[in-house]
């Protein structure tokens, strides 16, 4: 007897081995723990396909005959957000004569937001294009209803400004005296200056109602200039583009230059433009032409765009380790002030890279921080340093030289009860504080409340620990300003560790 139930024992082990584990679970909602079904659940190995399954109706899964090894779980669904960070994607491992694998995954659910859209006089303002956006590009966009009503349904959780643009058409308000007006562009609760819209917080699951607002009357101007050739010369018949500055989508005007070159756009608020024209040449080169006007109560005369073709700006990339100074492979964007197509970084066949495409304008330089090792020290054309700046290039414009060291220093520390907060530091030099630069760094602390940041390029940072964050650079950088009372100030030395003790801010940073 004793001896069939030790054969009985050892198959069920060889069983277990050759086809496998089991890993069970369920798929919760993280706001009100209701169980999700539906949900497409992954079980990823970076050395194995993924094994793959979707939960019932009760929330619960079950995948069979998974191999030893370690394992991150995944899981999706439409009207969710799969939640990301260390403490989501923490890893764990299957294998014989281990315990068995029990999950419990939850996923975001998308919030909603919904409210009215009213003109100077109370009246509904139907077929306005309504925008509720986290940052350029990323949000969504709907048409306001018969009684201004609109409504977004699989919001992401996050902070947004909700914008309102006028229809096409809206008929203008009365001139008063010799001062003309027109509908501009409003943000919520009701105001033509983005930097005053109140911010909306949109958390997990939320349903927000009755965000009405109105659009504004405001005097309106004209801008006036000029379309000239590569050589100087009128240039008729040029299509002309109009964007206001934060926008995407270029206001609704079909202006072209006039047989002596001349255009003229009219009915415009005050602030920043962009004015740009376009033409393609018989050999098949696309000619372009910008230029940034901002109007302050006034028309805006004498705008001179000549078209010019695109050139190319060589870039160098070096790195200093120690007292060495060596080529090394690198990349790099040139973010435009203004919407639009980022020129693209090529290497020739000789290894050197340069970035083809450049219009004539200004630009942002965003490197890519080649591998792990590196901190970004300096961008430099000619002997003028640029780190940090919005630049103006021409066909003339010399090469860029950006320089990397490996010399960075260390902040560490100790979060007191830290639990799952993050932990953040940016520099304080302002210039530094672009998220393209990439100098803003996010962090968790270990079981103990320990937390080490390495590689940072040596200056003074903020540090803060928050218990909820969210970990978009730009939109953190955005609130940065009314943060800087919760934080640490620390001096970074290159080649040294600075300790930093913090505490944690409560309340959701966004």
């Amino acid at each position: 007897m004793h001896s069939l139930c030790l054969a009985a024992g050892t198959l069920l082990f060889a069983n277990a081995a050759l086809f496998g584990q089991v890993i069970a679970g369920t798929v919760v909602d993280s706001v009100s723990g209701a169980p999700i079904g539906g949900a497409s659940i992954q079980i990823v190995n970076a050395d194995k396909t993924p094994y793959q399954t979707t939960s019932d109706q009760q929330g619960a899964f079950r995948i069979e005959g998974v191999a030893d090894g370690t394992y991150v779980a995944l899981v999706f669904k439409t009207g969710f957000q799969t939640p990301g960070g260390a403490s989501a994607l923490r890893r764990f491992r299957v294998g014989a004569g281990l315990d068995p694998v029990h999950l419990q995954l939850s996923l975001i659910p998308f919030g909603k937001l919904s409210g009215r859209l009213f003109d100077g006089d109370d009246q509904p303002v139907a077929g306005a294009e309504v925008s509720v956006m986290q940052g350029i590009g990323i949000g969504q966009t709907v048409k306001s209803d018969d009684k201004g009503g609109f409504s977004f349904d699989g919001v992401r959780p996050g902070t947004y400004l909700l914008s309102a643009r006028p229809p096409n058409g809206f008929k203008p308000p009365a001139a008063v005296r010799d001062e003309h007006y027109g509908w501009a562009k409003a943000w919520f609760p009701g105001v033509t200056d983005a930097s005053a819209a109140q911010k909306i917080v949109i958390r997990p699951g939320a349903e927000i109602v009755g965000q009405d607002f109105k659009l504004r009357a405001v005097p309106v101007h004209t801008i006036r200039g000029m379309v000239r050739d590569s050589v100087g010369d009128p240039a008729p018949n040029v299509p002309l583009t109009l964007t206001l500055q934060g926008d995407l989508k270029p206001v609704d005007q079909h202006a072209v230059s006039g047989k002596d070159g001349s255009f003229e756009l009219p009915d415009l608020a005050d602030g920043k433009w962009q004015v740009s024209s376009e033409k393609t040449t018989p050999a098949g080169v696309t000619l372009r032409a910008l230029a940034g006007v901002t109007l302050t109560g006034r028309d805006a005369d004498g705008i001179d765009l000549q078209l010019d073709g695109p050139f190319s700006v060589p870039v160098e990339f070096v790195a200093v380790i120690k007292d060495s100074t060596v080529k090394i492979q690198g990349d790099v964007m040139l973010q435009p002030e203004w919407a639009g197509q980022f020129p693209v970084g090529v290497r020739d066949k000789d290894d050197n890279y340069k970035v083809d495409g450049v219009y004539p304008g200004r630009y942002r330089i965003a490197p890519v921080v080649a591998g792990g090792r590196y901190y970004l020290a300096s961008i430099t054309m000619g002997d003028r340093e640029v780190l940090g700046q919005t630049v103006e290039f021409s066909s003339g414009s010399i090469s860029l030289r950006v320089v990397y060291r490996a010399d960075g220093g260390t902040i560490r520390g100790t979060v007191e009860e830290c639990g799952s907060a993050t932990i953040v530091v940016v520099p304080e030099d302002p210039t530094l504080q672009h998220s393209s630069l990439g100098f803003t760094r996010f962090a968790r602390c270990s079981g103990d409340g320990y937390f080490e940041i390495r590689k940072l390029r040596p200056g003074r940072y903020y540090a803060f620990a928050f218990d909820q964050v969210e970990q978009n650079e730009s939109a953190f950088l955005s609130s940065l300003p009314g943060l800087t009372s919760k934080a640490v100030s620390v001096e970074v030395k290159a080649n040294e560790a600075a300790n930093a003790e913090l505490k944690v801010t409560t309340g959701v940073i966004r």
